[in-house]
């Protein structure tokens, strides 16, 4: 049984999430800078061997109203790309994720430089966490 891992895709940064080996908890892991399409692969692939992974849930940025916008374009493309690492891959809502996290650290007296390094890891986290309460991994 491998873990789920999911990726909050930005433009500038990409957060990592895990979960645990049950499914059970979402887990924060790492943020890259983001610097192409193919750099990032390249560090997903050693992740998805170094971590078990068995399934890559990529957040997708819908509009508030429900409506896709550049961003889904772009998480569409990206999960079209990880598909040729021979990993499961799924597209998952992320509306809101990041505002959560940013929240979520503010509340935790986080200085905006370091809530700038951990938001996005953190929003993957959260909906991770949303994907397993749904009992969508099965």
């Amino acid at each position: 049984m491998g873990r789920i891992c999911s990726i909050d895709l930005g433009t500038k940064r990409v957060g990592i999430a895990l979960s645990d080996e049950r499914k059970i908890i979402a887990q924060p892991l790492v943020t890259f800078a983001f610097t192409g399409d193919q750099a990032l692969l390249e560090k997903l692939k050693t992740i998805i061997t170094e971590k078990n992974i068995e399934k890559m849930i990529v957040g997708l940025p819908l509009r508030e109203d429900g409506s896709e916008g550049q961003g889904c374009v772009r998480a569409r493309s990206f999960a079209g790309k990880l598909e040729m690492l021979k990993v499961s891959v799924e597209l998952f809502d992320e509306r809101y994720s990041s505002v959560d996290a940013e929240e979520i650290l503010s509340m935790h007296g986080k200085n905006r430089k370091s809530r700038k390094q951990a938001v996005d890891r953190l929003a993957a986290a959260a909906f991770l966490q949303t994907y397993l309460d749904q009992g969508r991994q099965a």
